[in-house]
Formats: C-alpha cells, sequence, structure tokens
C-alpha cells in the first residue's frame, strides 16, 4: 500500500540525525559530567551503541509490517485490547514528550539570551511553527525542511568545533577510565541513551518510507551520526572548561560559544548555537507532534488525522506550562519518569519483545511453507 506523505531515505536519515543532535548537546552532556567527569565522552560512546542498537531494533520491527505504523500492527502481535491499551500509553508518551520539550526549549532560551520575554510566547509559537509544518503535507513536510536544516545545522557546528580549537587543552581529560570504571560508565550513559534511544518514532515514520527494506536502515546512520557530533561536542566541552565547571553549567554548549575568540574578529556565536538550538527543536517538536496526533488519530480511528492537530497541539501546550521552573523541566522529569520507566520499558523491553515474537511468528510461517 503506497504512501500518501512519502519520504526518501535521505530525508528519514536527516529526520533522525537532526532529531537527536541539537537538543541532546544542551540537555544531556551536563547530567553526564556530573555522573563521571572527564568521562563523559565514553559513556557517550555506550549511549551511542545503545541507541543505535534501539534504532535498529526498531527499524526490524517495522519491516515485518512495512505497510502498518506501531500503533497498527501492535494489534496484529498481541491482540486487540492489549495493543489498544499499550498504544494508547506510547502516544500519551508522545504527546508529554511534546510538551516537556517545548518547556525545555523555551527554559534554554530564557536562561541564555531572551530572560525578559514570556515562557508562553516560545511555546506557543513552537507549537504554531510545527503546526503549520505538519498542515501541509505531515511527515512528507517535515522530511523536506530536514534536508535543508540538517546542512545549516552541520555546517555551523562543524564551524563552532573549528573556532573553538584554541581553547583546547587535552590535559582536562585526564585521567581517562581511572576514576569511574564499567559500572560508572554505564551509570553515566543512562541520561543521553534515554534521550537518544526513541525506538518508538522509528517504529512509526517506516511506514511513509519509499523502499523501506533499502532505505529503512538510514535511521541507525542518522542516529550515528548525531551521536558522533554528541560526543565530539562533550569533548571540546571538557577540553574547554573542565569538568568540574561543566557540570555547573545549564548550557555549557552555549559558554563555550561566547568563549570562542578568534583575533578579535569571531567572538561571542553563542547566537549560531541557538539558531541551531531553536532548528533541531523544531525538528523533534514537529516529529513528536506528528507522532501524537497521527498516534491519537489511528487509536481512537478517527478518518482525518489533521482534524486532530489543534485539540493535541493545545494539549502539548497546556503540559508546557505546568512545571514550575527549570529545575522540575530539565532534572525532575528525565529522573523521575524518564530513565526509570519511559527508557527501560517503553524505547527497550517493549519493542524488544514485539521484534521477537514477530520473528518468531515469521520463522514459523516460513517452516509450515518449507514443508
Amino acid at each position: 500500500m503506497k504512501s500518501s506523505m512519502p519520504i526518501t531515505g535521505g530525508q528519514l536519515f536527516w529526520i533522525t540525525c537532526m532529531f537527536d543532535l541539537g537538543m541532546s548537546a544542551f540537555i544531556v552532556i551536563s547530567p553526564t559530567v556530573e555522573r563521571v567527569k572527564n568521562d563523559a565522552w565514553l559513556s557517550l560512546i555506550i549511549s551511542a551503541g545503545v541507541s543505535m542498537l534501539a534504532t535498529w531494533i526498531g527499524v526490524r520491527l517495522s519491516l515485518y509490517y512495512p505497510d502498518k505504523t506501531f500503533i497498527e500492527y501492535l494489534n496484529d502481535i498481541i491482540g486487540h485490547w492489549v495493543g489498544k491499551i499499550i498504544g494508547m500509553l506510547y502516544v500519551l508518551t508522545w504527546i508529554v514528550s511534546t510538551g516537556m520539550l517545548l518547556r525545555e526549549v523555551t527554559d534554554i532560551f530564557i536562561t541564555s539570551e531572551f530572560d525578559k520575554t514570556p515562557g508562553y510566547v516560545f511555546i506557543t509559537s513552537m507549537t504554531l511553527a510545527a503546526v503549520y509544518l505538519l498542515s501541509g503535507n505531515g511527515i512528507q513536510s517535515l522530511g523536506r525542511s530536514t534536508e535543508v536544516i540538517g546542512l545549516i545545522v552541520i555546517v555551523m557546528v562543524s564551524f563552532t568545533f573549528a573556532f573553538d580549537l584554541p581553547n583546547v587543552d587535552l590535559k582536562r581529560l585526564l585521567p581517562i577510565y581511572i576514576t569511574s570504571g564499567p559500572e560508572m560508565l554505564l551509570y553515566g550513559s543512562i541520561p543521553a541513551a534515554s534521550f537518544m534511544a526513541q525506538t518508538s518514532y522509528v517504529t512509526m515514520i517506516v511506514r511513509f518510507v519509499k523502499d523501506p527494506k533499502k532505505n529503512a536502515v538510514k535511521a541507525v546512520w542518522g542516529t550515528g551520526v548525531s551521536n558522533i557530533f554528541l560526543v565530539l561536542c562533550s569533548l571540546f566541552e571538557i577540553t574547554t572548561f573542565g569538568a568540574d565547571l561543566c557540570k555547573r553549567m545549564w548550557n555549557p554548549i552555549i559558554v563555550m560559544a561566547q568563549y570562542i575568540s578568534v583575533e578579535e574578529i569571531v567572538q561571542n556565536v553563542d547566537s549560531v548555537i541557538l539558531v541551531v538550538c531553536f532548528l533541531t527543536a523544531f525538528v523533534r517538536i514537529s516529529l513528536f507532534l506528528f507522532l501524537s496526533v497521527y498516534g491519537t488519530g489511528q487509536i481512537f480511528r478517527v478518518q482525518h488525522w489533521k482534524s486532530m492537530l489543534p485539540w493535541v497541539a493545545g494539549v502539548c501546550i497546556v503540559i508546557a506550562m505546568i512545571p514550575h521552573s527549570i529545575i522540575e523541566s530539565t532534572i525532575v522529569y528525565p529522573r523521575m519518569a524518564v530513565e526509570p520507566f519511559v527508557f527501560p520499558a517503553l524505547l527497550l523491553t517493549i519493542p524488544l519483545l514485539l521484534w521477537f515474537i514477530a520473528f518468531l511468528r515469521t520463522q514459523r510461517k516460513a517452516h509450515r511453507h518449507s514443508k
């Protein structure tokens, strides 16, 4: 069955890469440095492996049902009622994630440059922009946008790294591994892995990919590239400021950009980093909003999913207004909800079990046909 919103393999790559790249640099590096200090980059390498594995599982699972989304083939694998309950749990998670992400991005802007701007201005404007994009042609519009956004972001981040080279002191990475060990490195990888290993979005959008058997794997490569940049970002931050200073900063990448000075010509490039933050956050918000709306439409069998767009967007705005402070949105929510429940259960265990069940059923069918 042909999708009405087809995306190419290249667009899938950029969606995946931009979904993870920018916001992770703002949100997960500081808590990782807080846990393992100088060895944060080692923990991020571990989280890269976990997130790529999670993406691969999501891709393999979806390829068993290439004409259906996750919400649809849940019923085929585990039955109607159980599938519907789990599907609703995922949709609720996507809606909450959209709202909390809106708040996290707003807090980044307010704490960096726009402290006099009311938070609801950022929350509402970003939501309206995402609604406008998705009301066009849904995931296809997002795919086309990320092809342009991706190139802009990669160039901006690369130039920022290059300009920061004079401030780098490799001695700040020492000692390596001695003060942490395997258990601490695994513990340090949890914040990044829980943010990057978003298996569920892959299981929803493979349905829209042209020639999924050939192109769906590009989601794994997109995750890998975003993780490479995240590891590099952590290395630059630690070698610029040292681990003790990094862990005390809300957004060390912005401070690093403010610290850049090249012959007094190139200075204070934090505005560039804020552009990166906005563009990548816009991609992540738009994709989560699409999952929320499209998934809600499929759960309640709404024929035209776009009719749900303003209602779900309104709920996301309300959720974004709930946290009373930046601590609740960036520390309490990840540690109390995402890391102990969403990450191990919804992003790893359930997709892995579903993939295993689908694999066994496929093998049984193949065995029956061979007789």
